[in-house]
């Protein structure tokens, strides 16, 4: 059975699972099914987490690398689970189970994430408060009651630390960090980019139109459930059309029902001023200038 020779590393709601559904379709490339294992979170086994629909991490050796076991002649050979790059510990685990691993990891201004997250759990119903305010406040109290860190919508914004920890375990050119912004305004550049640092074919055609896993308040509520029955849904259109063109048409239903909320400008300030210096430390570690993320106004 096979190890994954790469892996994307986080963080949430920036644009991982854009990543992970592009580029599972390129012929040299072998993405495991289960898009969020968590192994490499959870070595010792312990830890499991108490929030609402939390996910679990997958745990036994055999058992995760049996998620690679249809791998034929794939050249890159990867999983992509978005806590790896808050977690503590994970960089260590991967470290002592595939030293070689390329990791790629894309970021996101912070305000954004954690509001785009929070609407991300509203929308499928794990939410139980309505306002950001509040779920900032509740945020400490989570994270003591065991909750998953992808209710910590603040703290998994301060990614300076959490980039320093994998510099302190891997060579800077095994890593490579993309952002959002230019997930957004240049999509193709950077899958070219990633398949480049993979090193599979930079030329294949990558659908950029879609928006994966999208957030914001449902227009209609009943066509949302709908629109999210995928096993209905693929028994429905299986016999007629490719799974790649399926995941198109239910991705554009989706985004076209949806209406985009918009961040109160206090809280964004509030949450702009906490974030600052952290925001400079990490583009001083990627190389990568993120004036724009210091814009209060910035969309």
């Amino acid at each position: 059975m096979n190890f994954p020779n790469f892996l994307i590393i986080g963080a949430p709601r920036s644009g991982t699972s854009m990543l992970y559904e592009s580029i599972r379709f390129h012929p040299e490339i072998f993405m495991s099914t289960n898009k969020e294992p968590l192994f490499f979170g959870f070595q010792s086994g312990t830890g499991f987490y108490q929030g609402p629909g939390d996910l679990q991490p997958m745990l036994g050796l055999d058992t995760y690398r049996s998620l690679f076991g249809s791998v034929k002649d794939e050249k890159a050979i990867g999983e992509a689970s978005t806590l790896y790059l808050y977690n503590p510990h994970t960089p260590q685990h991967i470290m002592a189970s595939i030293p070689g691993a390329k990791l790629i990891a894309i970021l996101r201004n912070p305000v954004d994430r954690a509001f785009s997250h929070f609407y991300t759990h509203r929308l499928d119903g794990r939410e139980p408060l309505t306002d950001f305010a509040m779920a900032l406040s509740a945020e400490e109290a989570r994270m003591q009651a065991g909750w998953s860190p992808f209710w910590f919508y603040k703290h998994v914004g301060y990614y300076s630390e959490q980039i320093a920890r994998y510099l302190s375990v891997f060579d800077r050119e095994k890593l490579r960090f993309f952002l959002y912004d230019d997930l957004v305004s240049n999509p193709s550049q950077v899958f070219r980019s990633i398949f480049e640092f993979l090193g599979v074919n930079e030329t294949f055609p990558v659908n950029t139109t879609i928006r994966f896993h999208p957030s914001g308040i449902p227009k209609n509520r009943a066509l949302h459930r709908f629109l999210v029955q995928p096993v209905f849904l693929k028994r429905l259109f299986k016999p007629i059309l490719p799974e790649k063109i399926q995941q198109v048409l239910l991705l554009r239903a989706l985004n076209i029902n949806l209406a985009r909320p918009v961040l109160d400008a206090k809280i964004r300030r509030s949450l702009l001023n906490e974030y600052r210096i952290d925001i400079l430390k990490t583009q001083d570690l990627i190389g990568r200038d993120l004036g724009t993320w210091l814009q209060e106004d910035h969309d």
